[in-house]
């Protein structure tokens, strides 16, 4: 209720018609599991939860079809709002990468504090799957990890600039605007701010620290594809390889389907042009993948 206040008064585009359409579609929600099968199943408290945390410049509403998914099958389901989004994309100029943690530490703690779930999975997308890592990583109480595109490292179009990372830094701290756009999409800022960029570089970096001082000691399932422009896949593919589980997975959008490797990974093709898909992988898309029933 509270963040549904603050998305009400911080929103411009709430118009008669679209208000409750667009308050609903950026706060963060939960979905309990209401079919008799799955009331017998979890008797006195839910088996299974499942917290679903967004990527940057999204919204709780980009996982809903992940949420509904693990509702079939008898799930709690929650989804956060991570501070700066769901309102106005000025919010993102100030913005911390550690608020981002608190809250989703929060998330997790909600689960774990009310014994509500007797096992927690974390789903994360892009951003939200390098926060679920980096929590894996802090031994944080969740039995594996469901990542689309984490991005444990990111492509920049700044990457000519010998120290493109100081000049990202300057401009966030002069609250300078990386792109300006007419902010359309209800659900996901098309504007941009150099604070965001140098946050998720801040974040990777610390998600780079956390892995060279120890593993995953939980199982992962990831989908990932070659033709990303955003995440650098080769470092998300390394960092797959280097993580020991036997019960993770990875499903890996590529054009190289003829390698052998790590038995772990699951080869896809990139194009289906009878689908109209000509590259890349929907961002959250379980079709043609099996996530292993370890995780």
């Amino acid at each position: 209720n509270h963040m549904r206040k603050v998305i009400s008064k911080t929103r411009v585009d709430l118009s008669a018609k679209q208000r409750f359409q667009i308050i609903d579609a950026n706060s963060p929600f939960e979905w309990r599991p209401r079919s008799p099968e799955c009331i017998k199943r979890n008797r006195s408290r839910f088996k299974y939860g499942v917290l679903l945390i967004h990527g940057l410049t999204d919204s709780p509403y980009l996982m809903r079809d992940v949420g509904k998914f693990f509702l079939d099958r008898c799930f709690l389901v929650r989804a956060i709002l991570l501070p700066g989004h769901g309102t106005v994309p000025g919010d993102l100029l100030e913005v911390s990468y550690k608020a981002w943690i608190e809250a989703s530490r929060y998330g997790i703690d909600r689960f774990i504090d009310a014994q509500q779930v007797e096992r927690l999975y974390l789903v994360g997308f892009s951003t939200g799957a390098a926060l679920s890592i980096y929590l894996g990583l802090k031994q944080e109480p969740v039995k594996a990890l469901i990542l689309f595109s984490p991005a444990v490292k990111i492509k920049s179009n700044l990457g000519f600039m010998a120290n493109w990372h100081k000049a990202v830094s300057w401009a966030a701290k002069n609250n300078e605007w990386m792109d300006i756009a007419a902010d359309e999409d209800y659900v996901k800022y098309e504007s941009f701010t150099f604070n965001a960029a140098d946050q998720i570089y801040l974040l990777t970096q610390l998600l780079e620290n956390e892995a060279e001082k120890g593993l995953l000691d939980i199982p992962m399932f990831m989908a990932l594809s070659e033709d990303d422009a955003t995440v650098d896949s080769e470092d998300a593919l390394e960092f797959f390889k280097k993580q020991g589980n036997s019960h993770s997975r990875l499903v890996l959008y590529t054009n190289r389907l003829g390698e052998k490797g790590d038995i772990r990974i699951q080869p896809r093709k990139s194009a289906y042009s009878d689908e109209g898909i000509l590259t890349g992988i929907s961002p959250i898309d379980f079709r043609g993948s099996t996530v292993p029933a370890a995780v």
